[in-house]
């Protein structure tokens, strides 16, 4: 049974239903325009008068200048994430059953499933590094390329060289060669910029 009104344990006069479910209401438009507004900040959407919220493109420049940041500091958290993932087995054996699922869903073509394994891949490397500051730094990056990332990867051939890409990334690891991780990954993000730059230029 449905109670028409709030129970106030205090004695205080309880709150109608209506009124509570339009302050429920204002709460959540609140919260929802406080996260927008984080997005905007972000860069991620951008405000119109008359047109509201919209997602902002990205331009050739955009991926220029992010993935030259991107590929320094994607390969700095590799190197620093090298000899920890050498000393534990289970999660360079983690590294390697994503990779191995990356490249099974390349044969697929299922790029939806390939990319959310892309990042899932990339963030155990992240979270291994031990540096918070470049956790923070570079989730933000991503964040202002994911959206993109799964349009890069229906550029022909994208997801097949992304593959092994990432199985250079992976022997490395396995080698302990933290020099190698950071070139491997580098390698990576630089051939992911230049596919991606094809996809927008053809999208234009």
């Amino acid at each position: 049974m449905e109670l028409a009104h709030a129970v106030d344990h205090r004695g205080a006069q309880p709150e109608p239903r209506g009124r509570r479910r339009r302050r429920f209401g204002i709460d959540v438009e609140l919260r929802v325009a406080g996260d927008v507004r984080r997005l905007e900040a972000e860069g991620l959407v951008s405000s119109s008068r008359y047109r509201g919220f919209v997602v902002n493109s990205i331009s050739i420049e955009d991926i220029e200048q992010i993935y030259t940041i991107k590929m320094s500091l994607e390969g700095l958290a590799g190197r620093l994430a090298a000899p920890i993932l050498l000393k534990d087995p289970a999660k360079l054996k983690k590294l390697q059953s994503l990779w191995k699922e990356m490249a099974a869903l390349s044969k697929k073509g299922d790029v939806e499933r390939y990319g959310r394994r892309n990042i899932e891949f990339h963030l155990t490397i992240w979270y291994e590094c031990g540096n918070p500051w470049l956790i923070r730094i570079l989730d933000h990056l991503s964040s202002q390329l994911n959206r993109f990332i799964v349009n890069a990867l229906h550029v022909p051939g994208r997801m097949e060289r992304s593959v092994k890409e990432h199985q250079k990334i992976v022997e490395a690891f396995k080698a302990g060669n933290a020099r190698a991780v950071e070139k491997a990954l580098a390698h990576h993000f630089k051939k992911a910029s230049e596919d991606l730059k094809k996809e927008i230029i053809r999208m234009s």
